[in-house]
Formats: structure tokens, C-alpha cells, sequence
């Protein structure tokens, strides 16, 4: 069985502004979050010390930036940006970085008390490149991980460019 469910992105945004304005918590995650959670689950690499951590996902299109600890997402932001849109502008290891530093500030504010403790870039571009110039200017340490690695049953090329992370991530992902 496969369900597709879609919603404008302005109409969710609006419904969290309004519980935001009358004191509610809430918490926002789209498809592709879930996606890069199991993703995340299947490399093994989460648990203790190294959570929360920031997994930074850049596909085609956008870029997902979430932030999972215990075995679930706990922030979810998302940037209408990809490879192929980071390609075509000048310093795109600055731009990342830049991203990234928002999603923390944005943590730091929703999420009071709360630190990332660990950074993972994957998806598509050079990411050893990237990961190396975000460290470098956020001062961090910024692992890059090959978005296929958890998959190593996916023999199959890709015939166009989307990131694996989303797509293995929602199909086998056990929630």
C-alpha cells in the first residue's frame, strides 16, 4: 500500500502559529523528517553522548536539517534548497553553515536546555568538501556519511539525483 498525503506548507506553518500564539508546544515534521529518522536509526550511529545530533540532509531539492535524540525527531526544519540550487551559487560550505547555525539558534530557542552534541551531513555533493568547511567555520566537528551506507543491500544505481537517505530512510523504517 502506498498513501500520499499533501498539504501547503504556508497552511501548516499558519496552524503552528496560532497554537504557538496561545502557549502550545508543538512540534512540526515533514515526510522527509521521518524518512531521514529511519535513515538515522538503520547507520547505528545515535545513542548516548553523541545525542542530540543534527542530521543534515541535502537531496535534489531541500535540504532537512533534524535534530533526532532517543530514537525520535525532536526538531524538524526545512530549507527549499538542494544540490542542485547550492551548486549553482558561490561558497556553498558558508551557506550550509549558515543554515545549520539558524536551525541552532531556532533549537536553542523552542528547545530550551537543548545542545547538539553531534552533526551528520549526507545526501548528495561533495560532502567530505562541505562537512570539512562547515567544521571549520562553525567549529564543530561534522561527520560526513554516505547516504547509502546503511543499505548495504541497495545495489541498484540511481537513475536520478535524490538523495537515498529519505527514500531507504521511509522504507525501512518500522514507524
Amino acid at each position: 500500500m502506498v498513501a500520499i498525503v499533501a498539504c501547503q506548507r504556508d497552511v501548516v506553518d499558519h496552524q503552528l502559529t496560532l497554537l504557538r500564539a496561545a502557549g502550545f508546544s508543538s512540534i512540526m515534521f515533514t515526510v522527509s523528517s521521518w524518512g531521514v529518522l529511519g535513515w538515522y536509526r538503520r547507520t547505528g550511529l545515535g545513542g548516548g553522548a553523541t545525542e542530540p545530533s543534527l542530521v543534515v540532509n541535502v537531496d535534489d531539492a531541500r535540504t532537512d536539517l533534524v535534530l533526532i535524540a532517543d530514537g525520535r525527531v525532536i526538531s524538524s526544519r526545512s530549507v527549499a534548497q538542494g544540490a542542485r540550487d547550492w551548486e549553482t551559487v558561490g561558497d556553498i560550505g558558508e551557506l550550509l553553515a549558515l543554515e545549520i547555525d539558524r536551525s541552532r539558534a531556532a533549537i536553542r530557542k523552542e528547545l530550551p536546555g537543548t545542545d547538539v552534541r553531534s552533526f551528520l551531513l549526507t545526501g548528495l555533493g561533495p560532502l567530505p568538501q562541505w562537512s570539512d568547511h562547515i567544521a571549520k567555520k562553525l567549529g564543530v566537528s561534522v561527520r560526513a556519511v554516505e547516504g547509502r551506507q546503511p543499505f548495504t543491500e541497495w545495489t541498484t544505481p540511481l537513475t536520478t539525483q535524490i538523495s537515498p537517505v529519505v527514500v531507504g530512510g521511509l522504507a525501512c523504517s518500522e514507524t
